[in-house]
């Protein structure tokens, strides 16, 4: 009882620690999509799921699915697998849909992650020092950074954490068949939160080779993992395998033109993720761990982590980005911590202080580190305008045309305030004003503003929400401006809310076109690779859906 309650304490010290860099980062009252654009994606998909289950389940999952699209069009499930945004709907059924409850449930992620850590260095020293071996992940710059948001990388990383304890218990017991069925159930999640987390099926092999257990391919345990993962994993894969090349680039990386410059690559940001510190600590713990001959399994599997993780992503096409080795973290902390502890229950005083001063040195090491790296955000200035939308019933089932360089922002932030959701034909500039890509927008389809106030019209767009305080450079929000702006008696000045919004309406409120418009009908394409029944019939009157780029971002 004495040691849960420790346990409990630590990860209370961890979580608030955690609430205090969302609190002096800013990102506790910012909107979404200020660091990563994919976060508002994430939040609407475990919002759609959220509702689904609070529907009363009358309607088909696509169905249901494709109809909020069409109100919402901002979520990508399928490219992205399911496990994560479920995790992320059962949360928001019991603390609400907010951005504050997005990150309090990233601030439990990674305090949980800190935990892990922690009870596993405890093993080799005090819990004290276990607390400061810990404490290390949080300071860590890439955590600091993905523990101010609301992305998919650290539930990755604490799946494939539990995945590799798992396997460690494993190799102690290969015989239980609990350890087989944890692993096996770990990492199963680990892949179904996202695809790039499947490098820890990698790791049963490695612990093979790397420990010459080769009479471990004749446990049925071992395969029994593989079969849960199969299981499970599979039909989901088959279900939207259309979806396995969307929104990875064409081309691989310039970075990664070979083999070797893309391990070179992966290898620097994973030295850039841990720290400078961190990675000489990890040296320091592999030659003092040779040097004492005290490779066991598990520390042989703390070393595989980032070395699976950098060999699954070398043939990939990802871009050069250091969250994509957010999970290797914990394993590296986890190595230092066993061959830097080595000797800490011993009775010198050379031996206690030791066990002390290297993670307190590499803790604040760390602290000055992340300090001149900081995520810095600017204050949410879109709840006033998702509050003043919701506060007009009657504006419920208008189709309103949405600022560009927010679009995904704009659409939770109303998701967030709309209490009967969706109530709302929400349009994306950058999706039906022109040809785009997961990317961004390739081509502009309007060459001048009358050429958009007709379309306007004929879409039955009734509403308009201007930024003036767009970036000089977005050409979609200046198309938009100067359509209002030069188009007085079609647009009516509604609302100024501040900072910068203004909402611009028809005279005349025609209500929205629904899915028969060229606009919503360009919009529903986007989902073709997700789900063939989603297409809705041809309008010859749209020219350019037939070309829409099926590889677009839905």
């Amino acid at each position: 009882m004495g040691r849960r309650l420790v346990v409990l304490g630590v990860f209370a010290a961890y979580f608030l620690c955690v609430l205090l860099l969302q609190r002096v980062t800013g990102a506790a009252t910012a909107s979404f999509g200020q660091q990563e654009t994919d976060e508002p994606s994430h939040f609407l998909a475990s919002v759609l799921i959220r509702d689904y289950l609070t529907s009363g389940l009358h309607e088909r999952p696509i169905a249901y699915a494709t109809s909020y699209y069409a109100h919402f069009p901002y979520f990508a499930i399928g490219y992205w697998p399911p496990a994560f945004y479920a995790m992320a709907a059962l949360w928001m059924l019991v603390f609400g849909v907010s951005h504050g409850s997005a990150l309090l449930l990233t601030a439990t992620i990674t305090a949980v992650i800190a935990t892990l850590v922690f009870s596993v260095a405890r093993r080799w020293g005090p819990a004290a020092v276990g607390f400061l071996w810990g404490a290390l992940f949080l300071m860590t710059p890439e955590v600091v950074s993905a523990s101010t948001m609301f992305m998919l990388d650290l539930p990755v990383t604490l799946f494939s954490f539990c995945a590799l304890l798992a396997l460690i218990r494993f190799s102690q017991n290969p015989d239980r068949v609990m350890n087989a069925v944890l692993f096996g159930g770990f990492a199963t999640l680990t892949i179904l939160t996202k695809y790039s987390g499947a490098f820890v099926c990698l790791l049963p092999i490695a612990l093979i080779v790397a420990t010459r257990r080769w009479k471990l391919f004749a446990k049925p345990t071992l395969w029994l993992q593989g079969a849960i993962v199969i299981a499970i994993c599979g039909p989901w894969m088959f279900f939207t395998r259309r979806l396995m090349n969307v929104g990875l680039p064409s081309a691989p990386d310039p970075v990664h033109a070979t083999l070797f410059s893309a391990l070179q690559s992966f290898s620097a940001l994973l030295v850039y993720d841990e720290g400078a510190a961190i990675t000489v600590a990890a040296v320091l713990a592999i030659v003092i761990l040779s040097l004492r001959r005290r490779w066991t399994p598990e520390v042989f599997l703390y070393v595989a982590s980032p070395v699976c993780l950098i060999a699954f992503l070398l043939p990939t096409s990802v871009s050069n980005e250091p969250r994509y080795l957010l999970p290797a973290i914990p394993a590296v902390i986890a190595l230092a911590a066993a061959g830097l502890s080595t000797g800490s229950r011993a009775k010198t005083p050379g031996a206690r202080i030791a066990s002390w001063a290297v993670p307190a040195i590499l803790l604040a090491a760390g602290a000055a580190t992340c300090a001149a790296q900081f995520p810095h955000y600017t204050p949410d200035r879109l709840t006033k305008l998702a509050r003043y939308i919701a506060a007009q019933p009657h504006w419920r089932g208008n189709s309103i045309l949405l600022p560009a360089t927010v679009e995904g922002p704009t659409i939770a932030a109303i998701a967030i305030e709309d209490r009967s959701r969706p109530s709302y034909v929400l349009v994306r500039p950058g999706k039906v004003m022109g040809d785009g890509d997961w990317f961004g927008v390739a081509r502009i389809g309007f060459h001048s503003r009358e050429e958009l106030q007709a379309a306007l019209q004929r879409e039955s767009v009734n509403t308009i929400i201007v930024d003036r305080q767009a970036p000089a450079d977005s050409k979609l929000d200046a198309l938009i401006r100067d359509a209002v702006d030069n188009h007085p008696a079609q647009w009516r000045r509604v609302a100024a809310i501040q900072p910068g919004w203004e909402i611009y309406q028809e005279p005349a409120m025609r209500q929205a076109a629904g899915g028969s418009s060229c606009f919503q009908l360009k919009t529903l394409s986007r989902l073709k690779n997700w789900n063939p029944e989603a297409q809705h019939v041809s309008n010859p009157d749209c020219p350019s859906e037939a070309s829409t780029n099926p590889t677009v971002k839905p």
